[in-house]
């Protein structure tokens, strides 16, 4: 048996081989931790795992808002963002809380502002990792986002504003068979290590 790295099997479906060769980062933001790889000159040369993920979003929004776990991931699915651009500040929506009767008024702005502190806060210590490993400024091909957190939407543009690189989202292509659920940055390790494994 073989134990493969989140990361490397991530970028192994994410990253292609221009961006491998140009130096980039893969960046895998999954429910408990952010994966990390730093490919320089075709090669990984520093991986990291940070204790933070979208399990964090979802806890900060369920105590922000005294909603439970399952409804706080609904609502971030449903009515989240990672940056306030294009928010509308009359957007609003209704959560029944817990201790309310009745379902109360919440401005999206203020759902957003929850959800944009850890993003921001996940990012800045991918950026403090990525400068801890010495490779800081070797990435021309820039970030390479992917996991189930990735689809966030805004969370792109959070990305590049904390980095200064250019980021975009990949999701597993190239898949054949009945596997339209699979395309999606959610299953980008997966997908990874069936590959490798194959």
């Amino acid at each position: 048996s073989q134990f493969v790295l989140n990361p490397l099997a991530a970028a192994e479906e994410a990253l292609t081989e221009t961006e491998r060769l140009m130096g980039a980062v893969i960046c895998d933001i999954g429910g408990g931790t952010t994966d990390i790889g730093v490919y320089v000159n075709g090669d990984v040369w520093h991986t990291a795992v940070l204790a933070l993920g979208g399990n964090h979003i979802t806890s900060d929004i369920a105590q922000g808002l005294r909603l439970p776990m399952s409804q706080a991931e609904e609502i971030k699915l449903k009515h989240g963002r990672a940056s306030l651009n294009g928010n509308d500040p009359n957007q609003y929506f209704h959560v029944r809380t817990i201790g309310e009767q009745e379902p109360i008024q919440v401005n999206q702005g203020d759902l957003i502002h929850i959800i944009s502190a850890r993003v921001e806060e996940i990012f800045s210590m991918v950026k403090q990792e990525i400068r801890r490993s010495g490779y800081e400024g070797f990435f021309p091909a820039g970030m390479v986002l992917t996991g189930g957190s990735s689809l966030l939407p805004g969370i792109r543009e959070a990305a590049s504003s904390v980095m200064g690189l250019p980021v975009r989202t990949a999701a597993p292509d190239n898949l054949s068979g009945k596997c339209e659920d699979l395309v999606t940055p959610a299953f980008t390790t997966s997908v990874g290590l069936l590959r490798w494994a194959y």
